[in-house]
C-alpha cells in the first residue's frame, strides 16, 4: 500500500514525537525550537531600538538572550516575546508547508540560524549546533529530493509545535514550584509584580491557541489518513 501526502504528514509528525524524546539525539533536535525562542527575545530588542549583547544555546535545551531596552515596558515585551513568538513561528512553518512553500519553510529556519550565528550566539554549544544546522540544510538543498524535503520540514515545524507547547506547561510547574528559576516568567514577575504562575499560564493559553490555530488551518483532515 502506497501511502498518501495525508498519511506520510501524520507518521511524520509520530515519528518527530518520538525521535525528540530520545535522550540526546532528542535535545540537540530540539535546540532549533530554543534558537526561535531566544531570537524573539532579540528581535523584540532590535524592534524596540534595544541592543542584542549575546544569545546562548545550551546542550539542555536551555536558552539565554542577553538584552539591553530601556524603559520598564520594553524590558517587559521583551520579556514576554520568545514564548509567542515560537508558537507563532511553528504556526507560519506548518502554513508554508501547506501551500508547498517548502523551500520557503527551510529558508527561513536557516536564515534564522545564520543570522544568528553571525550576530548572536557566542558560546561554544550554540556555535556547534548552529553549524550542524546548517550543514543539514544545505546537504537537504544538494539532495534535491522534495520527499525528504518535505519530511525534514515536517519534522521540524512538529518540534517546533510540541516542544513550545510543552516547554510552557513545564515553566508553569516550575512557576509553582520555584517561581525564582521560571526564566521569562520571573523577568515577567520582577517587572510587574504579577505572579510568575500567572505568567506561565497565559504562556500556555497562547501556545495552546496557536497549537489550535495551526491544527484547524494547517493540518490535512484527519479522514484523509483513511484513504488507501
Amino acid at each position: 500500500m502506497k501511502l498518501t501526502q495525508e498519511q506520510l504528514f501524520y507518521l511524520l509528525i509520530v515519528v518527530s514525537l518520538i525521535l525528540t524524546r530520545v535522550p540526546y539525539v532528542g535535545k540537540f533536535f530540539r535546540v532549533v525550537n530554543t534558537m526561535i525562542h531566544e531570537c524573539g527575545h532579540a528581535l523584540m530588542a532590535l524592534f524596540l531600538s534595544g541592543e542584542v549583547v549575546k544569545i546562548n544555546l545550551f546542550s539542555d535545551t536551555s536558552g539565554v538572550a542577553v538584552t539591553k531596552v530601556s524603559g520598564k515596558i520594553p524590558r517587559m515585551l521583551v520579556s514576554f516575546a520568545g514564548y509567542p513568538f515560537s508558537a507563532l513561528m511553528a504556526f507560519i512553518v506548518f502554513w508554508l508547508i501547506k501551500d508547498e512553500y517548502i523551500t520557503v519553510a527551510l529558508i527561513v529556519l536557516m536564515l534564522f540560524a545564520l543570522i544568528s550565528l553571525l550576530f548572536f550566539v557566542r558560546n561554544f554549544y550554540g556555535i556547534f549546533w548552529l553549524i550542524v544546522f546548517l550543514v543539514l540544510g544545505g546537504i537537504i538543498v544538494e539532495l534535491n529530493s522534495l520527499p525528504v524535503l518535505y519530511a525534514w520540514m515536517v519534522f521540524l515545524a512538529s518540534l517546533l509545535l510540541t516542544d513550545e507547547f510543552i516547554s510552557g506547561l513545564i515553566l508553569l510547574k516550575i512557576s509553582i514550584a520555584n517561581p525564582t528559576a521560571s526564566g521569562d516568567a520571573a523577568n515577567l514577575k520582577k517587572e510587574t509584580h504579577i505572579p510568575a504562575w500567572i505568567w506561565s499560564l497565559l504562556f500556555c493559553v497562547i501556545n495552546g491557541y496557536f497549537v489550535y490555530l495551526t491544527i484547524i488551518l494547517t493540518f490535512p483532515p484527519v479522514q484523509n489518513i483513511f484513504k488507501i
